[in-house]
């Protein structure tokens, strides 16, 4: 299938990492049959904290873009928890089980069962280091934090080996590099050829007509050491008006090649689907080359097809 979501989700226990205020937090175990799914989500075994008294708050710190947090009430019925982000009131969660948005960063159960698992995301957050505060505010019952998923996107390559994968995900590399100068002649200097391919990473994305705008995750960066570029392109794309067509052009450093527009195709009949692919050779001199695929679409409205686009470029 397609990568619909390029973040990754990071699942942390609730007994690491977490910081608790106040006297009622107690640790507790699932105590059901073993790796038997119980009604409140949890497998047997498995460690939460819990709090019967309301205003003693529970606080993780995380890297992302947002969270899901999953807690629990003993008592079914409403159970009110406030819930801020840096310090303030989180009035954008969106319920993932038997919670309700109660307004001002309340979020009420509205399951009659006990131990009815709770589930709230909050999504869109500015990249970077975040702080989520939870406190039990009404209700009877202890408050339960069983876990919390931490979205981030985890699954960014960016490798400082001569041939990396790219997309438009911001992590830093990961990658082990070898230096040693090892050739099969001695003495011999070893010539690295660089190579970079951006992948389809955002599941579709719409271009208007008479818009010009980047192909989405179509742009990499490459390093060479003197020698051409061959760069080569393929997508797949649907427009709904009969006959539209779709325009690639290709921009090095800010400069059109290939001509004002590498390659052009026409959908012959309202969202039928059509491939591209194109390649050319661009001499360059030693140096570090920003390559991005743009789309021009006179008419209708042009839909790429899933992930299914790549960009290339390979030093020869």
């Amino acid at each position: 299938g397609y990568l619909e979501n390029p973040s990754g989700v990071i699942y942390k226990d609730v007994l690491r990492e977490w910081h608790y205020d106040g006297s009622a937090w107690n640790a507790w175990t699932q105590s059901s049959s073993p790796m038997v799914t119980t009604t409140n989500g949890l497998l047997s075994g498995q460690q939460t904290t819990t709090g019967a008294t309301t205003n003693e708050p529970a606080s993780y710190t995380f890297y992302g873009t947002g969270c899901m947090v999953i807690w629990d009430c003993s008592s079914g019925g409403t159970f009110g928890t406030l819930v801020q982000i840096d310090g303030v009131n989180a009035t954008t969660g969106v319920n993932k089980g038997n919670m309700v948005n109660s307004g001002a960063g309340v979020y009420t159960t509205t399951s009659s069962t006990s131990w009815a698992p709770g589930r709230v995301e909050f999504t869109g957050l500015t990249l970077g280091i975040h702080t989520i505060t939870l406190q039990k505010t009404a209700g009877a019952g202890n408050f339960a934090l069983v876990g919390i998923n931490v979205i981030t996107p985890i699954h960014s390559v960016s490798s400082i080996q001569p041939g990396t994968l790219q997309n438009n995900l911001p992590v830093g590399a990961n990658a082990i590099q070898d230096v040693r100068n090892l050739t099969p002649v001695k003495n011999l200097p070893l010539k690295t050829k660089a190579w970079a391919q951006a992948t389809g990473a955002l599941n579709g994305g719409t271009v208007a007509a008479a818009a010009v705008t980047i192909a989405p995750d179509m742009s990499l960066t490459v390093t060479t050491s003197g020698g051409p570029l061959f760069v080569s392109w393929n997508f797949s794309f649907l427009n709904d008006t009969a006959g539209a067509q779709c325009n690639v052009a290709i921009i090095i450093n800010g400069l059109n090649f290939g001509g004002p527009y590498a390659q052009s195709a026409s959908v012959p009949v309202a969202n039928d689907i059509v491939n591209m692919s194109g390649s050319f050779i661009e001499p360059v001199g030693a140096g570090t080359y920003t390559i991005t695929m743009y789309l021009s679409i006179p008419t209708g409205v042009t839909t790429l097809n899933g992930t299914r686009r790549s960009l290339a470029a390979q030093e020869i």
